[in-house]
């Protein structure tokens, strides 16, 4: 599901691509909606999986924030320097 429309070929390789890493053949449809992300349901399993833009965003940053003040904070206290392995 997306904003955007996927032509046949998009499809195809990400089918492929999901092929090679799984080993098995999977059969994608594209639904157009106003989601700004992706939802992923596997019938056969029951399963529905959403992403959205917005949250994986929003955990990526909340991640990296807690990353750095970890850093500082054990920088702080122990007065040694400490190489963050992020780089912004």
């Amino acid at each position: 599901m997306s904003g955007e429309e996927l032509s046949c070929d998009d499809i195809a390789k990400l089918e492929s691509s999901l092929k090679s890493y799984t080993g098995s053949t999977i059969k994608l449809t594209h639904k157009k909606s106003d989601l700004d992300g992706i939802k992923v349901t596997v019938d056969d399993l029951g399963i529905e999986v959403n992403f959205s833009k917005e949250r994986v965003k929003e955990q990526l940053i909340d991640f990296i924030t807690r990353d750095l003040y970890s850093n500082l904070n054990r920088r702080s206290c122990s007065g040694k320097q400490i190489t963050s392995r992020w780089r912004i």
